[in-house]
């Protein structure tokens, strides 16, 4: 992974690159001869495969997920509340596919254990061994089960890595009646093809000098700058979708599409494939293919409401190849290309608030229909409702039309008049309350926090009504001392309604997922 990472960080220094004048500029003879190269030596170069690297030592194939510290200004293994390192992926030809999971926390490594480890201690035992024995700790259906493995290096066939790069320029709606949440794009994925190199080279060199001349022109003027990752020199030629297609170039490339689409405005979509060859250092060529999707696009989730409105929510966007199966492509992740969750973002979104500066990533199996298996990405992060909306302008109304109702125990028992005018009238303003609360969500199967917060209200505001009747029947019948009771009434009554409230609270807050994290504290 770290290795995967420096060159994510190349590839970002590449692009800056390009727009430097140290790159010639675009031509369309050498981009010519380069893709009729593709067509007449496509058999040659087996360019319809997906292209495959050698395996340069024996390795386990389990990756580990990492996230960024930016005080030590370094790449850190992800740890969980108990310091232990957090499994992200495995590779499918390895000796630790389908024994080690992704998202799988490692209790130790040879009866060591990990939380007592540092990353540099980690690395050298793994670096060490041949083999080793993974404690593991997996949750199954919500139980914890801790598992053991005894996995052995090897060398194995290898698959071709795909990194994804997902932004989200800007968001056009969260609707969580229906279930969706609509965004403004940009989706790029790259992946290494050395083998284009060969139909390149010769049109290049022809018309921009050779390979040799460059860097030693380059270690001229740079001199004792000038090492193996300095960036000599590049080209790029660009097509987009219907015109790779219409060259029927038969190039192998991966097709990775968003899974929980619901829509995609295809009249805003553009779609673009980017051929980059660059010169690095003491002769090292590489050419990389990229992937470059834009667009407006609907997607959909499974939304918890229980707790509404004190809700959070997952927003996600699960990513994954359809076109080949896992036995030929990997989807890698690179730390260098989070998504950014900034303010610019985040200002955008009015009724909630996104939590967190960078979104989180999980490597994720797809199957489809026929059971085949795809290597895909999900990329989520949570929002939290702006509950105070709710606060002020639904719940303390809703609670001040009790106190209201409840006032009739003030008035004299034979005005009943008075008192079922009060009541019934309080009693219909939170039927039409009802109403607003029913155009910010779905039909559900089950009741919400505020379905039962006005369910109760609703029953606490028709008892005033009732008990005013009853009343007025016990003094028509001298039973006077009965009448008696509504002073204590008048206090217990508003004191059982707000404990009710509270055990709402409780009850959907305490150990719900989807509840709000301030609501935790109180209720957690």
């Amino acid at each position: 992974m770290i290795n995967k990472l420096q060159s994510c960080h190349n590839y970002l220094f590449i692009l800056l690159c390009f727009f430097s004048t140290s790159i010639y500029a675009n031509s369309n003879n050498i981009c010519d001869e380069f893709y009729e190269n593709i067509r007449v030596l496509n058999n040659k170069y087996e360019l319809y495969a997906n292209p495959i690297f050698e395996q340069e030592e024996p390795l386990f194939g389990v990756t580990f997920d990492q996230t960024y510290d930016s005080e030590k200004n370094q790449w850190i293994y992800k740890r969980n509340d108990n310091n232990n390192i957090i499994i992200f992926n495995t590779n499918y030809y390895s000796n630790s596919y389908n024994k080690i999971l992704s998202k799988d926390i490692i209790l130790s490594l040879n009866d060591i254990l990990v939380q007592d480890l540092t990353d540099e201690e980690f690395d050298k035992i793994l670096s060490m061994n041949d083999k080793i024995n993974f404690k593991i700790k997996r949750y199954v259906n919500y139980n914890e089960v801790e598992l053991n493995f005894d996995i052995e290096k090897s060398i194995f066939d290898q698959v071709t890595e795909v990194t994804p790069i997902f932004r989200i320029n800007s968001f056009k709606n969260i609707d969580i009646k229906n279930t969706e949440y609509t965004i403004n794009y940009d989706f790029e994925y790259w992946w290494l093809d050395n083998r284009l190199i060969d139909l390149l080279k010769p049109s290049y060199e022809k018309e921009i000098g050779k390979v040799s001349d460059l860097i030693q022109k380059k270690k001229d003027e740079l001199g004792n700058e000038f090492n193996e990752d300095t960036f000599v020199a590049g080209w790029w030629c660009e097509l987009t979708l219907d015109e790779f297609y219409e060259k029927d170039l038969f190039l192998w490339h991966p097709e990775i599409e968003f899974i929980n689409i619901v829509k995609n405005d295809l009249e805003n979509r553009e779609v673009s494939i980017t051929f980059n060859y660059n010169i690095y250092g003491e002769n090292y060529e590489e050419l990389y293919l990229n992937t470059r999707d834009k667009g407006i696009a609907t997607f959909t989730t499974k939304f918890d409401l229980r707790a509404f409105p004190f809700d959070s929510h997952e927003l996600e966007f699960v990513y994954a190849d359809t076109k080949h199966s896992i036995s030929s492509q990997a989807i890698d992740y690179d730390g260098y290309i989070t998504l950014p969750l900034d303010e610019k973002l985040k200002s955008k979104v009015l009724e909630w608030n996104i939590k967190g500066n960078y979104a989180n990533y999980e490597a994720i199996k797809y199957y489809d229909k026929y059971d085949y298996i795809y290597d895909g990405i999900k990329t989520f992060f949570i929002i939290e409702r702006n509950s105070s909306y709710y606060v002020y302008k639904v719940i303390a109304p809703i609670i001040l039309i009790l106190i209201v109702c409840w006032s009739v125990f003030w008035l004299r028992t034979d005005q009943i008049e008075s008192r079922l005018t009060v009541s019934i009238v309080c009693l219909l303003t939170l039927i039409a309350y009802n109403f607003v609360i029913d155009e910010n969500i779905p039909k559900l199967p089950y009741l919400t926090a505020m379905d039962q917060i006005i369910l109760s209200s609703y029953f606490f505001a028709s008892i005033p009504t009732i008990l005013s009747i009853y009343y007025v029947n016990l003094a028509d019948k001298n039973k006077l001392h009965l009448l008696n009771s509504q002073k204590y009434i008048r206090i217990l009554g508003p004191i059982i309604y707000f404990l009710a409230i509270l055990i709402i609270m409780y009850s959907n807050i305490n150990k719900n997922p989807s509840a709000l994290g301030t609501m935790k504290i109180f209720f957690g």
